[in-house]
């Protein structure tokens, strides 16, 4: 069995109705699965970014982290 990848951006009507046309086809024929990308959103990227850069900041227990979060 082949597997394809169509990636769709749900921005247009048009690729809105084929999505849902490809997701009802999905529901009655068995070769056909919809495997839905998690991709991350731009907050979770700007942290995994910062992460990466070290910017980050440093507690020394859970109280100095709620002191920091309070600020």
């Amino acid at each position: 069995m082949a597997t394809h990848t169509i990636i769709i951006n749900n921005s247009t009507n048009k690729t809105k109705h084929l999505l849902g046309l490809i997701k009802e086809m999905a529901k009655s024929e068995k070769n056909i699965e919809v495997d839905p990308a998690k991709n991350p959103n731009r907050e979770t990227l700007e942290a995994i970014k910062d992460a990466e850069i070290g910017n980050v900041f440093r507690a020394k227990d859970t109280e100095d982290l709620f002191m920091q979060l309070n600020r």
